[in-house]
């Protein structure tokens, strides 16, 4: 796991060294172990990187990485690096390190952009060939790793991190519809386009889709597709339970690899109780031993130690609790956005932050986390409202059925009239919400009326429509969800020099699950029963039958309530009155101290956009 940056340039690089050193002394957090960077002799091309060693610690693996005509900058991991290393040395390529770095390129030089195809893997990397004078830059199926992009001045600057690019000439231009839609709706990324950014002029290589041109054709950039998650190669017809078990084993053994201390994060909720369960299970096996890092909030009727300590317990596992605070949340979240350069949905992202920060300094370089199985699953209570929905069409007497044992379970909340027409009219529902939604938008009570004017733009609020479940899960899987989350998590990881790992993600896993038919989904009023069948089948059976959802939420209410965060609030707003964001009715306004999850979360988005205004 590293940091890397570069320039590609149809023209020489003026202080092309400096910028590189720039851009590494800029992403030193994300690899503290190790920094280089490459020119090209013609200084069109500069590479930066910076190392976190988590696989062959030797330096031998550094990078820039040099192999026959290439060189590569490189960020992630190729978890089945090895299987490919067998398959290249067949093909009689020879090898050096034991990196997969090495093998990537390899495989790059062997099958050409179908070596993707071969990875099963977080990345994100470009590739330069020196003898053809060609590019190839791809990033992974599903976003785990950012590749930030710029062009400009016939040249393409790219990097890990958005603030990198500040250091190597970008001017700081704000995406102000971004702005707009976050403030007034919460959208923490853009409705349709995976590429924006909240800068005008910093777009982002689109998960699961790759580069590949002439350097002097590269300002312009044409990504390609190489990931489609909508093709399906699994069997479902018999052993579904087992055929799971055997996939996520599998993937989670993939990534226990590392040559550093590893540990899991780990709430006490269905996603990462699995994977626990599984470490478990190959730490009987293999003799594995790591420790487990969990938020804690006591008194709060939110927090969920007892669960994880109840696994813990029975596994004997080595549990570190966190325990973050409103003082936290004042000290840590200005630099927390320093890191992000974008604004958070609430303060979970906070509660992250601290349990990353306290696993790296605990001394851990690896951990292992649960995102991803919701937005397959259909674990969210809106979601499991549109499965039923969908449902009604097909089967009223399962609709019914379901309805009432998932209202019991706490899954889903009251059916009011809204969902009772929605299950009659999904299409026409779906329109009234995105209506109302570019409503909210483009009246924006509290904005200022030449802002809106100027930045309002409805196509970046309006939400795909959906017409069955498994497109909902696709929407939010890939373009609306899913992506803030891997968001916040790489750059909170990557500011201690901690490397996050997702096994939901797997490709295999991640196919697996969105591919199950429904009952495997949703079943006897759960949610996400193939995972509470495989922690129900590893003895836990008090966590695979937990009713309800938690969010990972904390008591962001209550340290709203503070005064010292409420003067935040309020130096926040007066930066966005005096750059004519906000009206002074809204910067006046009492501040409304609302819940992580609360659709009232005015004060919490004016607090993170003052915030970033004010970084330098």
């Amino acid at each position: 796991m590293c940091g890397i940056a570069g320039i590609i340039s149809t023209k020489k690089i003026e202080e092309a060294a400096t910028k590189m050193q720039n851009a590494c002394n800029s992403l030193m957090h994300r690899g503290p172990d190790a920094s280089n960077f490459f020119i090209n002799e013609t200084q069109t091309v500069a590479l930066a990187h910076t190392r976190l060693s988590i696989i062959d610690l030797s330096n031998t693996a550094n990078q820039p990485f040099y192999y026959l005509n290439y060189v590569a900058v490189y960020n992630g991991e190729i978890f089945n690096f090895k299987e490919v290393k067998n398959q290249l040395q067949q093909q009689n390529y020879l090898f050096t390190t034991q990196s997969d770095t090495e093998v990537l390129i390899a495989a790059y030089d062997c099958w050409g952009s179908q070596c993707l195809q071969k990875f099963d893997g977080m990345f994100a990397f470009v590739i330069y060939n020196k003898a053809n004078e060609t590019i190839f830059a791809a990033r992974d199926a599903f976003g785990e790793k950012p590749f930030f992009y710029s062009i400009q001045n016939n040249q393409l600057l790219f990097s890990s991190e958005i603030q990198t690019l500040f250091t190597v000439g970008v001017q700081k231009n704000y995406n102000y519809t971004a702005w707009l839609n976050y403030i007034a709706l919460g959208h923490t990324s853009n409705a349709n386009d995976v590429s924006k950014s909240f800068y005008q002029n910093i777009l982002q290589l689109p998960q699961g889709s790759f580069v590949e041109c002439n350097v002097v054709d590269v300002v312009h950039l044409t990504p390609k597709i190489w990931f489609n998650f909508n093709e399906s190669e699994n069997d479902y017809s018999n052993n579904v339970y087992d055929n799971f078990n055997q996939i996520f084993t599998n993937a989670v053994s993939n990534k226990l690899i590392a040559d550093v201390p590893l540990a899991t994060s780990l709430s006490g909720g269905v996603d990462s109780s699995c994977i626990v369960a599984c470490i478990n299970n190959l730490h009987q096996k293999n003799n594995y031993s790591f420790k487990t890092f969990t938020a804690r909030f006591n008194g709060f009727d939110k927090d969920e130690s007892q669960y994880s300590k109840a696994i813990c317990s029975k596994f004997n596992i080595n549990q570190i609790f966190v325990e973050p605070t409103a003082k936290d949340l004042l000290n840590e979240l200005p630099i927390l956005l320093q890191h992000q350069q974008e604004p958070t949905q609430s303060a979970s992202v906070l509660t992250q932050w601290m349990v990353y920060k306290t696993a790296a300094q605990q001394g851990i370089k690896v951990i292992i986390d649960g995102q991803g199985a919701d937005e397959l699953l259909g674990g969210y209570s809106k979601q499991m409202e549109w499965f039923l929905v969908f449902l009604k069409q097909q089967d009223k007497a399962l609709f019914n059925s379901l309805k009432q044992s998932l209202a019991n379970n706490e899954f889903i909340g009251n059916w009011g009239a809204s969902l009772q027409l929605a299950s009659f009219f999904p299409t026409y529902l779906q329109s009234i919400a995105n209506l109302k939604n570019t409503v909210i938008a483009k009246k924006s009570n509290g904005l200022q009326k030449d802002f809106v004017h100027q930045h309002y733009n409805k196509t970046s609020v309006e939400k795909t429509n959906y017409h069955t479940f498994k497109e909902m899960l696709h929407y939010h899987t890939t373009t609306f969800g899913l992506p803030s989350l891997l968001r916040y998590a790489d750059r909170n990881a990557m500011a201690f020099g901690l490397e996050v790992r997702l096994p939901f993600l797997s490709k295999q896993v991640a196919k697996f699950l969105f591919h199950l038919p429904n009952n495997y989904k949703v079943k006897d009023g759960f949610t996400k029963h193939i995972l509470r069948n495989y922690l129900h089948e590893n003895k836990l059976p008090e966590i695979a039958w937990r009713k309800g959802k938690i969010g990972y939420e904390p008591p962001q209410q209550q340290w709203m309530q503070t005064k010292a965060i409420q003067d935040m609030v309020k130096d926040a707003k007066l930066l966005l009155y005096n750059e004519k964001i906000i009206t002074k009715q809204l910067m006046n306004a009492p501040i409304i101290a609302s819940a992580a999850h609360s659709k009232n979360n005015i004060d919490w988005r004016l607090l993170n956009m003052g915030l970033i205004l004010s970084l330098k």
